[in-house]
């Protein structure tokens, strides 16, 4: 692949990506730290972009940057994040699950300032969610009744009578979310998180 092909191609998933999340250019500035007129400059193909601000752009979109040039058809069947990749991902939502062709499982690593919270749809009749609370305090809401997570606990639910969170306490929270709807809950999870 030529560098104009690789251009190209880096242009077409970012817009794709920032399209699916509906995101402005100034929301993905704001979670990148790189500027809306950089970002379109990068998406318009007026600039061929230093691999630092890739990393911070598809960080800001909750992609790796290898997804910027992997063939989407050529998914592995494995996929391995050393501890060390995983923190450099950083940010308030780390994907800790890979791009497995037709994956049913999504994983994030969530960290939420008190306050902070999402309302999660319903993700289909049989879809499942499961929180485990690393550090801090959060209540989860399925249905009419609230579970108080801290940390050790974890609540594993259907999301068809709805699920909500919200951080309580002083301190911001860590949690994991792992849920079977990968599409849905990664938008939802790249939106509310950051």
């Amino acid at each position: 692949m030529e560098i104009e092909s690789y251009l190209d191609t880096i242009a077409t998933r970012l817009r794709a990506w920032r399209s699916e999340q509906g995101l402005t250019l100034q929301q993905v500035a704001s979670r990148s730290g790189v500027a809306a007129s950089t970002i379109q400059k990068v998406e318009s193909k007026q600039m061929v972009p230093t691999i630092a601000v890739l990393f911070k752009i598809t960080r800001g979109l909750g992609r790796g940057p290898a997804e910027l040039i992997e063939d989407p058809t050529s998914s592995p069947d494995v996929v391995y994040r050393p501890a060390e990749e995983l923190a450099d991902a950083g940010g308030p939502a780390v994907a800790l699950t890979g791009r497995l062709e037709n994956a049913r499982l999504s994983s994030w690593r969530i960290v939420q300032r008190p306050g902070g919270g999402v309302q999660v749809p319903d993700l289909g009749r049989d879809s499942e969610v499961l929180i485990l609370c690393e550090r801090g305090q959060l209540d989860a809401i399925v249905g009419e009744r609230t579970y108080t997570l801290r940390p050790g606990d974890s609540l594993h639910c259907k999301t068809r009578d709805g699920l909500c969170w919200r951080v309580t306490g002083e301190e911001a929270a860590g949690f994991t979310v792992i849920g079977t709807d990968v599409a849905g809950l990664d938008r939802l999870l790249v939106l509310s998180a950051l």
